[in-house]
């Protein structure tokens, strides 16, 4: 089990990249999932664009019958990437996605910033449980995978969704 805010950055890597391997080692080795990286679909009267991009779909499986879209998020400092989000949830509320969207966020933006935290409770308060299946921080993934191994169910049980 990775634990959380033990991983390090290579200064030559990108951070987001860095920290998007890592959550997919958690899922592959804590939950067993099999993750294809970059899922591309049509979204239909889409805000911004008409495709919708994830970081990752896990393949479908007992835990998740028709798979599951991921979409990693770390921001160290204030920057612009938090105010992409809207978009993000907007498209995927409206999108006839594959499979639900899981939100996986890390950074000390989202812990220590008021425009962070702001940002991180909106999301969460879009969580439908349909398409949007929650909006978790790093260390609610590793609980999530520890305890309840990666299943719709547990997201529930713990409460991670929001």
């Amino acid at each position: 089990m990775v634990k959380a805010k033990t991983y390090y950055f290579d200064e030559d890597a990108p951070r987001g990249k860095v920290f998007k391997d890592i959550i997919f080692t958690v899922l592959n080795k804590s939950c067993s999932f099999q993750i294809q990286e970059k899922y591309n679909t049509h979204v239909t009267n889409p805000i911004d664009c008409c495709e919708f991009t994830a970081d990752g779909y896990v393949k479908p499986c007992k835990s998740w019958r028709s798979g599951l879209l991921i979409n990693c998020y770390y921001q160290a400092v204030t920057g612009t990437a938090y105010r992409k989000l809207p978009y993000v949830v907007f498209n995927a509320l409206r999108a006839n996605l594959p499979a639900p969207l899981l939100l996986i966020f890390d950074g000390d933006f989202y812990y220590q910033n008021k425009a962070g935290k702001n940002t991180l409770l909106w999301v969460k308060g879009k969580v439908d449980k349909k398409k949007i299946i929650g909006a978790i921080t790093f260390q609610e993934l590793n609980t999530w995978c520890q305890r309840g191994n990666g299943t719709q169910a547990s997201l529930r049980e713990f409460d991670l969704a929001g």
